[in-house]
C-alpha cells in the first residue's frame, strides 16, 4: 500500500528535482519514470559509434564530460560519440566525438576506488534548453542520510530482461547511511570515503546495466556518479556511487577542467 506521506515526498522530490523547472554498475533506471531531456539537461549518452550504448555521463562544461573511469574498457576513444539534447540514446539530439578519456588516477578497477574520469571533447557544446552543465559540490560537501537524489540514465530497467527501450528515465533514491553500507558489503566490496550509497533498503529502485557513468543530483548539484552495485536495485544492497565531494575526486576535477 502506498502511503499518503510517501506521495507527498515523491511529490516535493518531483518538485525539487524537476527544477530544474518542477522534480524538477555497469547499471537503466529501475521502476524509474520515462523523462524529458528538458528535465536533465546535463544528461548524455556515451555509445559506440553511433547506437550501441555504453554507459551514461553529464556535462560539466562546453568541452568536459563527467562519467566512470571504468566505462573506458568498453569502447576504444576513436569509437567514442556522446550524445546529447536527445530522450533516446539511439537517436535525435547531437553526437560528439571523443578527443581524450581521461581516468582518475588513483582508480582502481579491483576496489573501485575513484571510479573518476572525464571526457574531453574534440568540439565545444552550444547550450540551449536541452543542454546545460549541472553543478559540482564543493570539496567535503556532506550529505545527509536519507536525502532524496534524482537518478537518470539510458540503462536497463530489468537485469534478465533484453535492453529494448532506448528512452531515458529517472528515479528518486535516498542517500544511504555509509556506515551500514559498508556492513551490507562487507563481503563484497570495501566501501570508502571517496564512495557514497543511495537506494532503498527493500530495493526495486535503481541503476541497472547501462546506467553507469550517470548522474546523482539534488538541487540541481551532482553529488555521485553511478559505479556499481550488486545487480540492478536488489533488496538490502544500494547503489555505489563514486562521492563528488571526496577531495581527491573533487580537486582532479578542478585541475582537469578548472571548476573551482
Amino acid at each position: 500500500m502506498i502511503r499518503l506521506s510517501h506521495i507527498i515526498i515523491l511529490s516535493a522530490l518531483l518538485v525539487e528535482v524537476y527544477n530544474i523547472p518542477e522534480l524538477s554498475k555497469d547499471v537503466r533506471i529501475v521502476d524509474g519514470i520515462d523523462i524529458e531531456i528538458e528535465k536533465v539537461p546535463y544528461q548524455v549518452a556515451l555509445l559506440k559509434s553511433e547506437d550501441v550504448l555504453v554507459c551514461g555521463g553529464s556535462i560539466i562544461t562546453r568541452k568536459h564530460i563527467l562519467t566512470s573511469a571504468h566505462c573506458y574498457r568498453l569502447v576504444n576513444v576513436d569509437e567514442l560519440r556522446v550524445r546529447t539534447e536527445s530522450e533516446y540514446y539511439n537517436e535525435g539530439g547531437l553526437l560528439f566525438k571523443a578527443k581524450e578519456f581521461l581516468l582518475h588516477p588513483r582508480f582502481s578497477e579491483i576496489e573501485w576506488e575513484c571510479d573518476v574520469a572525464i571526457i574531453k571533447l574534440e568540439s565545444r557544446l552550444r547550450y540551449n534548453k536541452k543542454c546545460q552543465p549541472i553543478e559540482l559540490p564543493r570539496v567535503n560537501e556532506e550529505i545527509c542520510d536519507g536525502l532524496l537524489f534524482l537518478l537518470s540514465g539510458y540503462g536497463r530497467t530489468d537485469a534478465q530482461a533484453p535492453h529494448r527501450d532506448a528512452k531515458l528515465r529517472a528515479v528518486a533514491v535516498p542517500a544511504f547511511n555509509n556506515g551500514a553500507c559498508y556492513e551490507t558489503y562487507y563481503y563484497d566490496s570495501p566501501i570508502s570515503p571517496r564512495m557514497l550509497c543511495a537506494g532503498y533498503i527493500a530495493g526495486g529502485k535503481n541503476a541497472c546495466f547501462g546506467d553507469s557513468g550517470g548522474p546523482l543530483v539534488r538541487n540541481g548539484v551532482q553529488y555521485g556518479i553511478v559505479s556499481h552495485g550488486l545487480g540492478c536495485a536488489p533488496p538490502l544492497y544500494p547503489g555505489i556511487y563514486a562521492r563528488i565531494a571526496a577531495p581527491l575526486i573533487r580537486e582532479w576535477i578542478t585541475n582537469i577542467t578548472g571548476l573551482l
